[in-house]
């Protein structure tokens, strides 16, 4: 219950900073805002800025479901995406996190060392403010952290169910379309969770 209070409490002041205080970090505003702005003007994923070599964008071959997420959003919430502040959709990736890493530890040792672990996970700035990566910027790190987390801890199960394995499927597809470096991490995760399956947790 204790973990749970301070997850919420944490929780929400990530959302409610991310609502209130504009996009400071690096990435969130010259890689996926500007992304996200160049597909919402031309309302295509391939917009002439990705194509045009005249023009020059950054990271213009990166996944794009986070900026889509940001267009999204900003339409579902009737603002212009000029005056839409992306950090809530990243921060909400934070309670995410943390249930992950709760399940993946319950199975590993147990609630109790789950709950610990997951207790001094919450607690770490690099996850719970750190603008460079945690849910505190718009980075796409941690999305990309829990798509895959949630991909391997589906996949790892020791009895096979197929609307898991789908839904697994399904998460190493995002984990895919959040950054570049998911072509990486994907396979070798799947390579993992084969190996895993012969002694499953």
């Amino acid at each position: 219950m204790f973990l749970v209070s301070l997850a919420t409490l944490i929780g929400g002041g990530l959302l409610l900073r991310s609502a209130t205080d504009p996009v400071h970090d690096f990435d969130g505003r010259g890689t996926w805002a500007t992304l996200a702005r160049f597909v919402a003007a031309e309302e295509t994923v391939l917009p002439r800025a990705f194509t045009d070599e005249t023009i020059y964008v950054s990271h213009s071959h990166y996944p794009l479901m986070m900026p889509l997420g940001q267009v999204v959003s900003a339409a579902l919430s009737r603002r212009s995406l000029a005056l839409f502040s992306a950090a809530p959709l990243y921060a909400l990736f934070y309670p995410v996190l943390l249930v992950l890493v709760f399940e993946g530890g319950r199975r590993l040792a147990g609630r109790q060392a789950a709950t610990v672990t997951t207790l001094l996970a919450s607690l770490l700035p690099v996850v719970a403010s750190n603008p460079d990566g945690g849910a505190g910027g718009v980075y796409s790190d941690l999305p990309l952290a829990c798509f895959l987390g949630g991909a391997l801890l589906l996949a790892i199960e020791r009895r096979f169910v197929a609307t898991h394995a789908a839904l697994a499927g399904l998460l190493f597809a995002g984990a895919l379309l959040c950054k570049n470096e998911g072509m990486i991490l994907v396979p070798v995760s799947l390579a993992g969770a084969l190996l895993v399956r012969q002694r499953p947790l």
